[in-house]
């Protein structure tokens, strides 16, 4: 890597390097995941060692000891003419970072969580013919703005002399070099690539006795994952429709019942529901020494004694009062109680509200666009005619500074479902089957406005209405309730992340509606 032509200038600052071993459970401080890359949504793991397996090694190890400390961590592999991180994990290089930009692949879909670690992976995917097209290419920025609204961080593992390096370190806040590199290297690398840390392989050979093998243990009941040596508690990567403590739900899904969300989303652990054993106070003495329990046994008698004596008086002085009551005003002693008194006096038992019970709705098939909100009604309007029992609707979206007006169609939970309304489209003829090969078609589109609830489907139908005069393009979807009843639900949009929201959030402003971003719910009516 060190026979290029070096830049004009010097090359970036570089700190005094650590050695680091992969392999020994846990990371130097340098590479504190509390300290280093903190708050920051994308870090580039520089490869400069000369040495793939122990740089990608490095990588894995990194992004494992990060996860494991509750950081949310996706790492994506850069090598994109010579892949290595999936070959050192042992999973598939399927649809990776070169399928996601040159040809639509959807990037939710391309990161796998990697059994045991903690982290999802983005493997390299499809050879290119020109990797700097990928470094280079303009949608960088809005994915790191999409990372930082999830509040997660990508890691970047980006060979040295990867052409489109200086287009990374750019607008990424900081990077950690694996290897340290020669002076050659080290003068063609990006003046402004922020170097946090450098780690180089650590020379073990001949330093260390065998190493002892630890004893077996299997997991424990409160671990979700492999025992770790270094002590810290696995935290394993969650999926923003699993876990009901997710930055991204904890962001855009405020005020939406639990009960919105999956089975075992706000699930707690079998150790969380036990009671824990009390801990003994520091410096309290056990009571049998110095012989403490001898007066425990009388006092107790006469406590217990006490409390006879006040329990009889009361019943007593009850009866009494009762018996001398009826004599003298000729009551009955013990008149049976009123139930309209009663119930007047007794405090009502509070009714627990009904919850929502609909499931999130992530997906979306993208049938067209338009340049104009006009011409994209009257594509709605035609085509809904069409194709009965499918939601088609308009979603405003900036792309490249442009307002576009995207057609989507369904409100969908899983691939499947949108896969299979996407060839209804296509049947119907909606959609170019030529626009349905690429899978760009199949939209992830978790977040949307909510734009007011509706007991009926015919005041939210007139709120739409309402909302369309005013050019502001929405739609009604069906909410169950857990007492079985169903309300309506008028969204605005459907989006990734707040990044491609942004053109939405506009128009609802000029417009002074206010409205949250928040997870789209509803009822799922299976595709024909």
């Amino acid at each position: 890597m060190s026979d290029l032509p070096p830049h004009p200038h010097a090359g970036p600052a570089l700190p005094d390097a650590t050695p680091f071993d992969p392999a020994a459970g846990s990371l130097p401080p340098v590479l504190d995941g509390s300290r280093v890359g903190r708050g920051e949504p994308v870090v580039l793991l520089v490869d400069a060692a000369g040495d793939p397996e122990w740089a990608a090694d490095a990588a894995i190890a990194l992004a494992t000891g990060w996860a494991r400390a509750g950081r949310r961590v996706v790492l994506a592999d850069l090598h994109l003419q010579d892949p290595v991180v999936h070959d050192r994990l042992g999973e598939p290089n399927l649809d990776g970072v070169v399928d996601v930009f040159l040809y639509g692949a959807s990037l939710s879909r391309t990161a796998r969580p990697v059994s045991g670690r903690g982290f999802y992976l983005i493997p390299s995917g499809t050879y290119p013919e020109d990797p700097g097209a990928v470094l280079r290419h303009p949608r960088w920025p809005r994915i790191a703005a999409g990372f930082g609204d999830a509040q997660a961080t990508l890691l970047l593992f980006v060979p040295a002399d990867a052409p489109g390096l200086e287009s990374l370190a750019g607008w990424a806040p900081s990077s950690i070099v694996l290897g340290e590199p020669d002076e050659a290297l080290r003068e063609h690398l990006p003046a402004d690539l922020r170097v946090t840390a450098v780690v180089t392989p650590f020379a073990t050979e001949g330093l260390f006795a065998a190493p002892v093998a630890p004893p077996e243990a299997g997991p424990t009941p409160e671990s979700e994952g492999p025992p770790d040596d270094s002590g810290a508690e696995v935290v394993p990567w969650t999926d923003p429709f699993e876990e009901r403590e997710d930055p991204l739900l904890g962001e855009y899904a405020d005020g939406i019942p639990a009960s919105t969300l999956p089975a075992g989303a706000v699930r707690k652990r079998e150790a969380d529901l036990r009671d824990p054993p009390a801990a003994p106070s520091a410096g309290r003495r056990r009571p049998e020494a110095k012989g403490g329990t001898r007066w425990v046994g009388p006092v107790l008698l006469l406590l217990l004694g006490v409390l006879v004596v006040l329990t009889v008086s009361y019943f007593a002085s009850r009866a009494f009062s009762g018996l001398l009551g009826g004599v003298l005003g000729g009551r009955d002693p013990d008149p049976e109680p009123d139930s309209a008194a009663t119930a007047a006096v007794a405090p009502a038992r509070p009714t627990a509200a009904p919850a929502v019970s609909g499931v999130p709705l992530p997906y979306s098939v993208q049938a067209k666009a338009f340049a104009s909100l006009r011409a994209a009604r009257q594509t709605v309007e035609a085509d809904s005619a069409r194709l009965s029992g499918v939601p088609l609707y308009v979603s405003p979206e900036l792309v490249g500074g442009v307002l576009y007006y995207k057609v989507l169609a369904g409100a969908l939970a899983d691939t499947v479902q949108a896969s299979q309304l996407r060839r209804r489209l296509v049947d119907a003829r909606l959609m170019e089957a030529s626009d349905a090969e690429g899978s760009w078609s199949l939209q992830f589109t978790p977040l949307a406005y909510a734009l007011g609830e509706f007991p009926e489907r015919a005041p939210a139908q007139a709120q739409v209405d309402s909302l369309l005069r005013a050019e502001v393009p929405s739609y009604a979807v069906a909410l169950p309730y857990s007492d079985g009843t169903e309300r309506w639900r008028v969204y605005g949009g459907a989006f990734r992340d707040s990044v491609s929201a942004e053109g939405m959030r506009r128009i609802l402003a000029e417009r002074k509606i206010e409205a949250r971003l928040v997870l789209r719910v509803g009822s799922q009516t299976p595709q024909e």
